[in-house]
């Protein structure tokens, strides 16, 4: 069992808590980052050793991680044993994540929101048939304010898609560009950071 270090565990657990923070197990944060962390592949009794993590918690975890395309199993020669690494590009992992979970609630909620206009243009239209300008007021003041609400999903859609559909952010985000080696060549990479707070 190797014990991890006092850097590995501050960073298991804060990308645990992030992962806990955008709805993930925590637990889902902790493995990703030892495994990311460690420059060999690592088995699941290794992750359990290490984390002090049951089998069975282990396993899920790998396997919804697997799910997500942020890790994948590594092939050892001679070696039966399942073993586990991260996918290297880790920005292609959040934005796969994000498009599948952020932009699916955004699209449900424009859905919803587009149904909801759709009652009030017709509470608007009964309360101005009944002559009735409180019920029409009210009527007219929900539709404006769910308006409001459906124009914000449409922001919020719009920028999760031009965040996800940019390899190298450096017109969004501020950050640092790294050459990383291909078997093309060497390819510019943005690695994002939030901007700095004056």
């Amino acid at each position: 069992m190797a014990i991890p270090t006092q850097s590995e565990e501050l960073v298991a657990d804060s990308v645990g808590r992030i992962m806990a923070f955008w709805g993930f197990r925590k637990n889902l944060g902790r493995i990703w980052a030892a495994l990311y962390l460690s420059p060999d592949p690592l088995t699941s009794a290794q992750l359990c050793d290490d984390l002090q993590l049951s089998t069975g918690s282990v396993s899920m975890a790998l396997g919804e991680l697997k799910r997500w395309g942020a890790i994948r199993k590594h092939y050892i020669a001679g070696d039966r044993r399942d073993h586990w690494v991260v996918e290297e590009d880790v920005w292609a992992t959040v934005s796969r994540v994000m498009a599948q979970r952020e932009v699916r609630e955004l699209d449900q909620l424009s859905d919803a929101l587009t149904q909801a206009e759709r009652v009030l243009d017709g509470e608007v239209a009964a309360a101005r048939d009944a002559q009735d300008p409180a019920a029409l007021e009210r009527a007219a003041f929900r539709r404006r304010k769910v308006e409001e609400l459906d124009e914000l999903a449409a922001a919020g859609k719009d920028l999760l898609r031009l965040v996800l559909g940019h390899d190298d952010l450096g017109g969004l985000l501020r950050g640092s560009v790294v050459e990383k080696p291909t078997e093309t060549g060497s390819r510019r990479r943005l690695m994002p950071r939030a901007p700095a707070e004056d």
